[in-house]
């Protein structure tokens, strides 16, 4: 399936304003939705798989996004400095990939899966808290 730019960006939209909703009833999360990553990365994930595309969700340290086709998405980058004013990132990896070592450090890819289910026990794995835990 072709990308739709448009289209990602319209649904990561919509999942960052559902997870900004949930942020808003829950005491101990961060407004730039710190912890949240997973979550809103797994949905962002069901969604787009919904629609024919082939998501990956990626790990690396502490953080997590999605990868489709040749772009990473990114609905909860604002809990980076680099990122803080940009509610949805969408970026063709070639283009930022020189600056992973430095000012993007976040999307160093350490693990990625196209299983929801993989995904959830390599943090388990990896001893992420249960509150983070991606949702099947």
């Amino acid at each position: 399936m072709a990308l739709n730019l448009d289209e990602i960006r319209h649904i990561a939209t919509e999942v960052r304003q559902e997870t900004e909703q949930y942020a808003k009833k829950q005491i101990t999360i961060n407004p730039n939705l710190c912890g949240l990553c997973a979550i809103a990365s797994a949905e962002l994930f069901k969604r787009l798989k919904q629609i024919g595309h082939r998501p990956r969700i990626c790990f690396t340290y502490g953080h997590c996004f999605i990868r489709v086709g040749a772009y990473l998405v990114d609905v909860t980058a604002t809990q980076f400095r680099a990122c803080k004013d940009e509610k949805i990132v969408i970026h063709r990896y070639a283009d930022i990939k020189s600056k992973i070592d430095g000012e993007f450090w976040f999307w160093d890819t350490l693990a990625f899966f196209s299983c929801l289910k993989k995904a959830l026990h390599y943090q388990q794995e990896m001893g992420w808290t249960p509150d983070q835990l991606i949702n099947i």
